[in-house]
């Protein structure tokens, strides 16, 4: 009995490694010469940094995404920031005018 809850953790464990969710990033700014959006699927529990690296990898824009912010409805999120469901977010180039 002890092996069988054993393996039903074991088989959580796993489901959790193997979870993906489904992003959609919004682009604005200098990033409209790429289209309107972008949706792909990270492994559950990614964070801001790794969608940033996904972007880079299918835009190859590394300076313009590194310097960018994400945000959802409701702020700009850092970097460090985990997502543990599907997501709609933005990618906001940096700004400058008068």
């Amino acid at each position: 009995m002890h092996l069988t809850k054993l393996q039903n953790r074991d088989l959580v464990a796993v489901d959790k490694i193997n979870s993906k969710i489904n992003v959609k990033v919004k682009y604005y700014g200098a990033f409209r010469k790429f289209g309107d959006d972008i949706e792909f699927s990270v492994p559950k529990e990614s964070s801001i940094a790794d969608i940033k690296a996904v972007i880079q990898d299918k835009l190859n824009a590394k300076s313009l995404v590194q310097s960018s912010v994400i945000s959802n409805e409701d702020s700009i999120l850092q970097d460090d920031y985990i997502l543990n469901d599907d997501a709609t977010l933005s990618i906001l180039p940096p700004v400058c005018g008068g």
